[in-house]
């Protein structure tokens, strides 16, 4: 019973990370939100630790390690997918592809799955049609792209739960901890490149259109010779016209055009 419970709240606890991360993925980066939400959550991770305890061996730390990576690939592309289509289709068919990937290779081991297991199996799919029928309220579009970046987060989803199932019985919250840094270390590297290539874009551009702007610059001798000023016609005042600049022929006083 405390297992079904357990599982329940986790599902709880990604449902509200899927649906917060969505929202603030088409508001920043997707890497930015992905490498937050990963620094955040390693203070729950090291609490729980020195509360649950865990033992570091080589074979926690390795398969840790893969979840990580595995972790930080499903991250990144759910918030990228939320951030490209509806998030109420996207989101539980990640969760569907993140409970095929374990039952598909516990099958190729050689397990059995019961007729509730297999029954459940079903009903995920079929809600997920059923979803996926319905038009989003907020006029996002269902793309090709954003169900196979949804498919691809969920495998990576499943892969941490491969990984862990691996790990030692004692390692307790280690391979967890092990993970989490892990996750933040690569997400964080991403989005440092991530702003660092896009500032640098911004900068090329901007300075391709101040170029344009302000256009190719005279040479002095040209400069010189251009800036004439002549006495206008008929006037008593000593007004001028400058002919420094194309099509300038209004009269003024002895200054030059702005």
């Amino acid at each position: 019973m405390i297992t079904v419970v357990l599982g329940l709240c986790g599902a709880l606890v990604y449902g509200f990370a899927d649906f917060l991360g969505g929202l603030a993925s088409r508001r920043l980066r997707p890497v930015t939100v992905a490498a937050l939400a990963a620094v955040v959550g390693i203070a729950p991770l090291l609490v729980a630790l020195a509360l649950v305890g865990g033992r570091a061996s080589w074979q926690a730390t390795l398969w840790g390690a893969v979840a990580g990576v595995s972790g930080a690939v499903g991250v990144l592309l759910l918030y990228a997918a939320l951030a490209m289509g509806p998030m109420s289709v996207l989101s539980p068919l990640t969760a569907v592809f993140a409970a095929v990937v374990p039952v598909v290779v516990a099958l190729v081991g050689g397990t059995v799955l019961s007729p509730v297991a297999i029954g459940a199996l079903v009903v995920a799919v079929v809600a997920v049609v059923l979803v996926a029928s319905v038009r989003d309220p907020g006029g996002a579009r269902l793309t090709a792209r954003g169900v196979v970046t949804a498919a691809v987060a969920g495998c990576g989803f499943g892969g941490i739960v491969l990984a862990f199932n691996e790990t030692p019985a004692d390692s307790g919250m280690a391979p967890l901890v092990v993970a989490r840094l892990l996750q933040a270390v690569l997400l964080g590297a991403a989005a440092v490149a991530a702003a660092v290539r896009t500032g640098g874009s911004a900068r090329v551009a901007a300075s391709a259109g101040a170029g344009d702007v302000a256009g190719p610059r005279p040479s002095p001798a040209r400069s010189a010779g251009s800036r004439w000023w002549s006495w206008h016609a008929g006037s008593s005042t000593p007004w001028r016209t400058c002919s420094s600049r194309p099509g300038c022929t209004r009269a003024r006083p002895p200054r030059r055009c702005p």
